[in-house]
């Protein structure tokens, strides 16, 4: 599951792993920055494949809450 919200100065999405195995991932595209936020020890971000197509499709939607139904 995945939200987008849309701001005056930036778009934030945040992936939601409803297993809860791992923590939420929030992407923030702002006009002159972007970054991954990632609550997790280390350095690397590690998030499970439907996590990362999350990702992708958040980047391509409009606002709102979306679940992805895998077929």
């Amino acid at each position: 599951m995945f939200t987008n919200e849309f701001w005056f100065n930036k778009t934030v999405t945040t992936l939601l792993d409803e297993t809860a195995q791992v923590d939420d991932v929030v992407i923030s595209i702002e006009y002159d920055s972007g970054y991954v936020l990632f609550e997790q020890e280390g350095n690397t971000i590690i998030m499970p494949p439907h996590m990362f197509k999350e990702m992708n499709e958040a980047l391509h939607s409009t606002e709102g809450a979306y679940r992805l139904i895998e077929r």
